[in-house]
């Protein structure tokens, strides 16, 4: 990798990490994600994304790599598409943010059959993670967002910028906000969110060259 990295950087604090979970149509057969893994392992499932190389897309092919199976990507120009697909019944599954998911799920326009975190969501306690259901935890893949400073900032600054960001986190204005967004609040500080960071980068590295563009 270049000079340019996140290494260039000295994290200081996420506020937000918004879960991946697999979804499927409401009608689909399969009630977790071990039921679509085994699917797959016997013929190609298709699979909605946003768009080739997202977040999303990489996080179905970590999926892929780590359990087996085939998937079988359409990729589109938006997550509304991406949705409609999926509420139609137009494709097996699609990894999408939690966030963006548990509306849809309320309605009984989708099923949420997993989500990729160390427990189970409160705002979901019936959607068992893939630990559960025998598949590999892949907690790391989530849609995290945090601040962060140049790497030579002197550490007495970012540990009170930090502590300035943890009150702002607990601000009940700004949790209001969040939540109205749908936005899950987490806070990590300077050394648990670079610990994260770090655990995320070690799987862009496996996974981005082979992504191949599509022709």
């Amino acid at each position: 990798m270049g000079s340019d990295t996140y290494k260039s950087f000295q994290t200081l604090a996420m506020y937000c990490l918004d879960p991946e979970v697999v979804i499927a149509p409401s009608s689909s057969p399969y009630k977790n994600v071990a039921d679509l893994v085994d699917a797959a392992k016997k013929a190609p499932v298709s699979i909605a994304t946003p768009g080739h190389s997202t977040s999303h897309h990489i996080a179905a092919l970590v999926l892929a790599k780590e359990a087996g199976g085939q998937f079988n990507y359409i990729h589109n120009e938006s997550a509304a598409m991406q949705f409609q697909q999926v509420m139609g019944g137009h494709v097996d599954a699609a990894f999408v943010s939690m966030g963006e998911a548990l509306s849809n799920a309320k309605d009984g326009r989708i099923r949420i059959l997993g989500v990729m975190s160390e427990e189970r969501n409160p705002a979901m306690p019936d959607v068992a993670t893939l630990a559960e259901v025998g598949l590999p935890a892949l907690d790391h893949m989530a849609t995290f967002r945090g601040l962060a400073v140049p790497a030579d900032t002197p550490r007495e600054v970012v540990d009170k910028l930090a502590a300035a960001l943890e009150k702002t986190v607990a601000d009940p204005r700004f949790v209001e906000g969040m939540s109205k967004g749908g936005y899950p609040i987490a806070y990590r500080g300077p050394d648990a969110f670079s610990t994260y960071v770090d655990k995320v980068s070690v799987v862009m590295e496996e996974i981005l060259p082979t992504l191949k563009k599509p022709e």
